[in-house]
């Protein structure tokens, strides 16, 4: 896997985190936005998930 597409990933993953916290922190957690961006950071960890890098302890 090259490190630069990992570095993307991990990024992209830190971005709609905060993005869904300054969400949440605005709207609530349970409105339609933040469970949205909740959604596409579950994609992007599930996408992280099947690279198959192991986590760090």
């Amino acid at each position: 896997m090259p490190k630069a597409r990992l570095t993307h990933i991990r990024r992209a993953i830190e971005r709609k985190r905060k993005e869904m916290h300054t969400l949440s922190d605005r709207f609530g957690i349970q409105s339609e936005i933040v469970i949205r961006k909740s959604q596409e950071l579950d994609g992007l960890l599930n996408r992280y998930d099947q690279l198959g890098i192991p986590v760090k302890k």
